[in-house]
């Protein structure tokens, strides 16, 4: 699967079991991300808690965010795992095409708005404009908010590379 075949410390074990208890398993690049770089994975898993517990954004927009990406990038670990995670959270297959087909989510409007902003920002950052903060400011998202949106999307990116960076190649 992988081209290194290292065994998680202790330490990264224990981090990993409380991830498998939040997600319900731990996907085989966490477990990478684990054994390569302690720091650095406490650091990935800091930024998954800081979004599953958002002050202002609902918990599945990230993971719908991940989703849209991971299905319109052919990231083929994040397509899984981030479907079977709104599954389990009780959306339908047809919220996922919605997301993928529509840019639509199955959460409150604003945050579908949210959504197309930050897909906008990712895909197209010459596009993204003041008018798109304007708009998201008039649905009284913070600066931040905005960032946090698109800096996680941006982050999905990030992380894929580095599995694919580490995948054995066939």
């Amino acid at each position: 699967m992988f081209i290194i075949q290292k065994e998680p410390s202790k330490e990264a074990k224990i981090y990993l079991k409380l991830l498998e208890k939040q997600i319900g398993e731990i996907p085989p690049h966490f477990k990478l991300f684990a054994t390569i770089h302690l720091e650095r994975f406490k650091k990935f898993i800091n930024e998954l808690n800081y979004i599953t517990n958002h002050a202002v954004i609902h918990k599945d927009f990230f993971t719908f965010l991940r989703y849209y990406i991971a299905a319109t990038h052919n990231f083929t670990y994040c397509i899984e795992l981030n479907s079977k995670l709104l599954l389990r959270s009780g959306y339908s297959n047809e919220n996922l095409q919605n997301a993928l087909e529509k840019k639509s989510l199955p959460l409150q409007k604003r945050l579908t708005t949210l959504f197309r902003k930050a897909i906008k920002a990712l895909e197209y950052p010459k596009d993204f404009c003041k008018d798109d903060l304007q708009e998201l400011y008039n649905l009284n998202f913070s600066e931040s908010d905005i960032y946090d949106a698109i800096e996680h999307g941006a982050f999905l990116f990030q992380s894929y590379k580095i599995i694919q960076a580490y995948k054995e190649k066939i």
